[in-house]
């Protein structure tokens, strides 16, 4: 049976799909986990539609030609496989993924084709998650950008109000703007959408950058506005908006007004800047004449002239893919194979235990303090603090200490995060050790500050599903330290960490005080934070 080479592209690349399989699923499930990506299948649907209208208008080549350029882009791919396999990283080999696809367009088309299907190709790369946790710094960002906003706005209509990070109160209530403002996860979804326009109106790269721009602009505007509707409304007409079907219903609003003032704010640069394809294309034309001719007729003799044809451009290329893709594919089953036999039957179990802790699931006094009062919080489970939280009281050395299990998580859950977008910051972290029943229990020690004075500690420990605790990473909070940890846990630099058993919930300690705690009060603390988390444990086990 022979096959068009329009066919062909679409055939191999499923045949791209189908090798990079195991990390594609790994990924589409840790995508699926976090409610500002779960609109990634819209991606996938909208790339379909916009390689079926590319597709129909290349002018595929009679005899496929292998260029130097498709050569390296065959040996880039299959080394980010090789790395994928070998880290057990999903997010590696969705990259390996689209490098593939992109590889055998050049292969199968050549220059015609990757014109083509650039766009879709670029917006299909939308897939592709922010590393090392930057998404939620740039959401926790984002949220202090839209209280701020809103803090003028409340301060113009007379509403008295306080703010601290991203919490705004008032005289009767707190709002917290991830709660009242969870439209602001919106923004990866209202750019998707609004890239999606730019590739199918044949944008270049600087108009999708201003695209981008304009776009991130109008969500945190328009969340600004809703969280200042909501304190609004409920100071004002007693109205709750943060609630029942008005929530849902502003944030539908919400989220068609960022379009619609997206979408409008390109028109108008449209109407200030009239260009038609034809003057974009003249414009380039010129620009590669009189600036790039001398590099455009290296890269079309050298890099993009074909070195093989026909037959030879097939059958090799596909032969040096599988000496890299074949090893590789084992070492991801064997791998695979390895995490798969660790035990997981203690997650439900796990996850009811700690959602049902009561007052008296510590005891009465922990050394000198004493329990004071408890609390029990349940929240969305896309929440990033967590789905629940249990919290305790204790009282002591002229202290008032918070002891809480909080969960459940994916992964390890660094607190940072949080009480930096609550109005802390950071000031000193690290990691540590504390004896517990013979064994060493990792944990971190944050210390945190306020422009006001204020001071705070915490301690904080992970532990997955069968109890067992999870390594915190490094503290240093440098991308690349991260990303060096990411390493470290995938195998690739120095021991792999042991897999841990989703999912994961974690113990904390937090103290604030006026004033710099003492050496013997953060030697008590400690005490405390080991002698509870000990107790936590215990019940824990007992439940099971």
């Amino acid at each position: 049976m022979k096959f068009s080479l329009n066919q062909r592209w679409i055939l191999l690349s499923t045949v791209v799909v189908l090798i990079h399989f195991h990390f594609l699923w790994q990924w589409g499930h840790w995508m699926w986990g976090r409610e500002h990506y779960q609109f990634f299948p819209m991606i996938l649907a909208g790339f379909g539609w916009l390689a079926w209208q590319a597709t129909a208008e290349i002018r595929w080549p009679s005899i496929p030609a292998c260029s130097m350029r498709a050569w390296v882009y065959l040996v880039a791919s299959a080394s980010a496989y090789a790395l994928a396999a070998y880290t057990g990283s999903h997010w590696i080999g969705l990259i390996s993924c689209l490098m593939s696809m992109w590889t055998v367009t050049w292969f199968l088309g050549g220059v015609v084709a990757a014109d083509l299907l650039r766009g879709p190709m670029l917006f299909l790369a939308l897939l592709i998650p922010l590393p090392i946790n930057l998404d939620l710094q740039l959401i926790v960002s984002l949220q202090k950008f839209a209280t701020w906003f809103a803090s003028g706005g409340l301060d113009l209509a007379g509403i008295r109000h306080t703010v601290s990070g991203v919490a705004i109160r008032t005289a009767l209530k707190a709002y917290m703007v991830e709660e009242a403002c969870s439209g602001i996860h919106s923004l990866f979804s209202a750019v998707s959408a609004m890239i999606f326009f730019g590739v199918y109106c044949r944008y270049g790269v600087p108009r999708l950058v201003l695209t981008l721009v304009q776009t991130l602009f109008w969500v945190v505007a328009a969340n600004a506005f809703r969280v200042f509707l909501i304190v609004y409304a409920d100071s004002r007409f007693q109205i709750q908006l943060d609630t029942g079907w008005r929530h849902d219903m502003l944030g539908f609003a919400i989220y068609g007004l960022v379009l619609v003032s997206a979408l409008s704010f390109d028109q108008l640069l449209r109407f200030l800047f009239p260009m038609s394809r034809g003057a974009v294309i003249s414009a380039r034309e010129e620009l590669d004449e009189v600036i790039l001719k001398p590099f455009r007729m290296f890269v079309d003799e050298v890099i993009d002239r074909p070195r093989l044809k026909g037959r030879q451009a097939v059958i090799l290329p596909i032969a040096a893919a599988l000496l890299v893709y074949l090893p590789s594919v084992g070492v991801a089953v064997v791998r695979q194979w390895k995490n798969s036999s660790v035990p997981t039957g203690q997650s439900i179990e796990a996850v009811g235990a700690v959602t049902q802790f009561k007052e008296d699931s510590l005891s009465t006094s922990a050394g000198a303090f004493t329990k004071a009062g408890f609390e029990s919080i349940s929240r969305d489970p896309s929440d990033p603090f967590g789905m629940s939280s249990s919290i305790w009281q204790f009282n002591g050395h002229g202290l008032s200490a918070s002891v809480s299990v909080d969960g459940m998580y994916s992964e390890f859950h660094d607190l940072a995060y949080c009480y930096t977008g609550s109005g802390w910051k950071l000031e000193a972290a690290e990691n540590g050790f504390l004896m517990q029943n013979g064994l060493a229990i990792p944990h971190t020690r944050m210390k945190l500050y306020k422009n006001s004075g204020e001071q705070a500690v915490v301690y904080f420990s992970c532990f997955d599903s069968m109890r067992k605790p999870v390594d915190p990473p490094d503290v240093s909070g440098s991308i690349l330290r991260m990303l060096k940890n990411r390493l470290v846990s995938g195998g690739l630099m120095g021991s792999p960490k042991a897999p841990i058993v989703p999912p994961v919930f974690q113990v904390q300690l937090m103290v604030a005080s006026g004033k710099e705690l003492l050496p013997h009060e953060l030697s008590v603390l400690e005490q405390l934070f080991n002698d509870t988390r000990a107790q936590i444990l215990t019940q824990l086990s007992a439940g099971q």
